[in-house]
């Protein structure tokens, strides 16, 4: 087993490296090769109350599982007939707060978001285009048909990119967004979930 800390060879029945005393137990290697040790995921009654503690911030960073589960609330009420869409306007601050922290945890800014809607602006000016120019039917539905196959290709590229951002792990360390919310630090004590 490689030691976190220095990178040694040890023997698998050892608890400590032999060369720098460090425990190979330890998972995690901040930038500065100092071994930490990685807060566990938080659960989804924890994400939806850091979603709705957090509901204005657009600072600091996000985990992937705060994200994801925000992300499953959101979708499971909007599911829910005639509030679904009262629901989703009125949770919509707090998920694109959600979508910048997150975007931030792996290095982006809370801006590259605007991807998301920039896959399907081409959509509507292509169909409001069509709709409205063209000599004739023939000629506007063959464009139109060009037109929502070079889109969809673009929006299909634009939409695996943000995918992309939104579920890699996050960067190690601290980032010029703060720092990593998988570490503990002295502003953010450890606290172990208890269920109810």
């Amino acid at each position: 087993m490689n030691c976190p800390a220095c990178g040694k060879e040890n023997s698998e029945e050892i608890q400590f490296c032999e060369w720098s005393g460090s425990p190979l137990d330890v998972p995690v290697v901040n930038g500065s090769g100092i071994a930490t040790t990685e807060l566990p995921m938080v659960s989804f009654p924890q994400a939806i109350k850091l979603g709705f503690k957090h509901y204005f911030d657009f600072n600091g960073r996000t985990t992937r599982a705060e994200f994801w589960w925000w992300a499953l609330l959101i979708t499971l009420l909007g599911l829910i007939p005639f509030v679904g869409w009262i629901v989703r306007i009125a949770l919509l601050i707090p998920s694109i707060s959600v979508t910048t922290r997150r975007l931030h945890d792996v290095g982006k800014s809370g801006w590259q978001q605007l991807w998301g809607l920039l896959a399907l602006s081409p959509l509507i000016v292509v169909l409001l285009g069509a709709v409205f120019v063209g000599d004739t039917i023939v000629y506007t539905l063959a464009s139109l048909f060009f037109y929502l196959i070079i889109i969809f290709a673009i929006s299909i590229g634009l939409a695996s990119m943000f995918i992309h951002w939104l579920a890699k792990k996050g960067e190690t360390g601290s980032n010029k967004y703060g720092p990593d919310p998988r570490q503990p630090t002295s502003q953010q004590p450890y606290e172990p979930y208890e269920p109810y």
